[in-house]
């Protein structure tokens, strides 16, 4: 079941309500910078590849929900509009690939749980099949 919401809104209202959403968006996604920039910190500064994983994941990540919102096609390829479905089922992907290895790396399931860390390792491949 989808749910939509509709409403009338003066243009000034409109307006307000658009400015309101790119705000948060921009807090969102300044949020979501300032944590790849830390986990690449703490990557070159610890040597764990957990984090340049999770660095990964945030930045296929941020890219999915770029694309998901439609600021895709406004900042990246304004010119290719139906690029935006493939690129962010494409991204999401890429996303979920990388928390995978993130998370088996990151829980140690290598040392713990060898044959979980075995499916999380295999099946991080097979989700890269499919890509678009």
């Amino acid at each position: 079941i989808t749910a939509s919401l509709v409403s009338i809104q003066s243009t000034s209202g409109l307006l307000d309500s658009i400015t309101t959403e790119n705000f948060f968006l921009g807090v969102y996604y300044g949020f979501l910078l300032f944590m790849m920039i830390l986990s690449l910190a703490f990557f070159i500064y610890l040597k764990d590849y957990s984090y340049l994983y999770y660095f990964i994941f945030l930045g296929f990540y941020g890219l999915f929900q770029f694309s998901r919102n439609s600021l895709a096609v406004y900042f990246l390829f304004p010119d290719y509009p139906e690029l935006n479905v493939h690129i962010w089922y494409t991204f999401l992907i890429l996303s979920m690939s990388a928390g995978t290895l993130f998370s088996g790396l990151f829980l140690n399931l290598q040392k713990y749980s060898p044959l979980l860390y075995k499916i999380l390792i295999y099946s991080s491949y097979l989700i890269l099949l499919f890509i678009p």
